[in-house]
């Protein structure tokens, strides 16, 4: 798998209103750009996309790093149905419109003496950018001399950043007529913005080229994944989806030491969807101590991908149990049986040097701690109660 339509009716006409998606920088990513006739360009959704969602697209450059010149034209995208992350854009002069949504406007015209294409949402005075493209290297600095009504050099536009959400397909002045995106289609959504604003896995040329049919295979947008100990001795899973791409089914897999997995049940998934969906799954047989869960999503074509690991201690380990461990910023303690005085905890590093400390209150058998400060590492949890000690071993790892 690799994210209201509002309806009214008046007599005989029904009117529907649709709700725009909020871009942020790096949820469109630049594919391709060609300066030789026909001009043209691509793009690759990076955040799914509800109808009535528009992009404009302009090589007015970007004057003084304040506002866009008015001298060139703006193409605005504009799309009538909901759109999937990965789906590929591209248009070209007329304006031409392959993969979804319609055009108004034309950027022909790119010049191939060096060109550029800002995307934006909002308006032209006040544009909220998103992505980037340019066939030379941007101006190295934004002053009253960069920019200008028949200069095809401009600035990178805030927030924008080169490598990052934005791509000079060259580190020149000297410009390159075309070139297109031939680098990994698969991966997260990070892996593949980083991958595509590469130049080095771009292919540039001086005469006219042919876009790749891009085809890309990005994972399921999951957007939660938890698990917490249930009140009938059973163990709840409870995860949610932002969007989805021909999911057949999630595979529910548990292991004793986060290392060898089986499985243990099957959620089926939702296909493809637009929309959060909200999964659960109970494990009625917990191990005793540590579980380790994690998902395994699995395609329509048997491709698979697998989530992060979750944790939870199930039933009595010694006196205290912890989790979830690995922990990365809070450590849930709870106690088998409450302390009728106020407790002492401490935290002790492999060093035996205490890291933080505090009090475990009377007649309480659950509290957090936070470690989202303590360098990656192994540690040991002391609660102390008059000539009371008990000790758990818990391993603290970076986000």
């Amino acid at each position: 798998m690799k994210k209201i339509i509002l309806l009214l009716s008046f007599v005989c006409s029904v009117y529907i209103s649709y709700a725009q998606t909020t871009l942020n920088a790096g949820d469109i990513a630049f594919l391709g750009i060609g300066t030789d006739t026909p001009d043209k360009y691509a793009f690759i959704l990076l955040k799914a996309v509800d109808p009535g969602t528009s992009i404009s697209f302009t090589d007015n450059t970007w004057l003084n790093g304040t506002t866009l010149a008015t001298n060139e034209n703006t193409s605005t995208w504009t799309t009538s149905t909901s759109l999937p992350v990965g789906t590929v854009i591209v248009i070209s002069d007329g304006p031409v419109v392959t993969g979804g949504g319609t055009a108004t406007g034309n950027l022909s015209g790119l010049s191939a003496d060096g060109d550029q294409i800002l995307a934006y949402q909002g308006a032209s005075t006040s544009p909220s950018f998103i992505a980037a493209i340019s066939s030379e290297s941007f101006a190295s600095t934004c002053n009253t001399a960069t920019g200008g009504a028949l200069n095809n050099l401009s600035c990178l536009p805030s927030p924008l950043v080169d490598g990052v959400d934005a791509i000079s397909v060259t580190t020149s002045t000297v410009e390159v007529d075309n070139a297109y995106y031939n680098g990994s289609t698969t991966g997260t959504i990070a892996e593949i913005l980083a991958a595509i604003n590469n130049r080095n896995n771009w292919v540039t040329s001086e005469t006219v080229q042919t876009f790749p049919s891009w085809s890309f295979s990005l994972p399921i947008e999951l957007s939660k994944f938890r698990v917490q100990i249930a009140p009938n001795t059973s163990t709840l899973l409870s995860f949610t989806t932002a969007t989805e791409k021909n999911n057949a089914y999630f595979a529910i897999e548990r292991s004793s030491d986060g290392r060898a997995f089986t499985q243990i049940g099957e959620v089926k998934g939702a296909g493809t969807s637009l929309v959060q969906q909200d999964y659960t799954y109970t494990d009625e047989k917990p191990l005793r101590g540590i579980n380790f869960y994690r998902l395994k999503q699995v395609d329509f074509d048997g491709q698979f991908t697998y989530s992060p690991v979750v944790s939870v201690v199930f039933g009595k380990v010694g006196n205290v149990v912890l989790y979830p461990t690995p922990t990365t910023s809070t450590m849930n303690v709870r106690l088998e049986e409450a302390f009728q005085t106020e407790a002492n905890w401490q935290v002790i590093d492999l060093m035996g040097r205490v890291v933080t400390e505090g009090i475990f209150p009377a007649e309480q058998t659950d509290m957090q701690i936070p470690v989202g400060t303590l360098s990656e590492g192994n540690y040991v949890l002391r609660v102390t109660a008059g000539q009371e000690v008990i000790t758990q071993k818990f391993r603290k790892i970076e986000q």
